[in-house]
């Protein structure tokens, strides 16, 4: 899913996620609430907007992350370059366990529950190997 750029959607989500309706998110609805756009952020990523916004999000805060992010989108060629460093037959695949590693101690690390989350949204078998072509593209279906 490509991230909302929405007025009225993220205005929507926000309400939605703002569940005791006093006009901010906590850092929890936060990040479910930019994920549910469709934003890709891991838990550091999170706790470092939380650390430059406050504890506590306004709407306006709120729109000011999502422009921020909505400028962080990587283009298909750079996160297929990335994935290839890593694949090191050319087979166009990662194993499980290297992926896994990858994305949870380089870079912005996922967290072993985000992993998980991947895993089980792309439908990958414990010790399988993933097309990275085809993780990209649903990843990243914008590009």
């Amino acid at each position: 899913m490509a991230p909302s750029s929405d007025p009225a959607e993220q205005k929507e989500c926000f309400d939605l996620f703002d569940a005791d309706g006093d006009g901010k998110l906590t850092g929890p609805e936060l990040g479910v609430a930019l994920r549910s756009l469709g934003h890709t952020i891991t838990e550091q990523a999170l706790a470092e907007i939380q650390a430059e916004i406050g504890a506590l999000a306004s709407f306006d805060q709120f729109k000011q992350v999502l422009t921020k992010l909505s400028k962080r989108v990587d283009t298909y060629d750079d996160l297929m370059a990335a994935f290839k460093v890593f694949d090191r037959d050319s087979a166009g695949s990662l194993p499980e366990t290297d992926l896994r590693h990858i994305l949870t101690s380089v870079g912005d690390r996922l967290s072993q529950d985000e992993f998980d989350e991947i895993l089980r949204s792309v439908e990958m078998k414990p010790g399988s190997n993933l097309r990275y072509q085809d993780f990209v593209r649903m990843m990243k279906p914008a590009l």
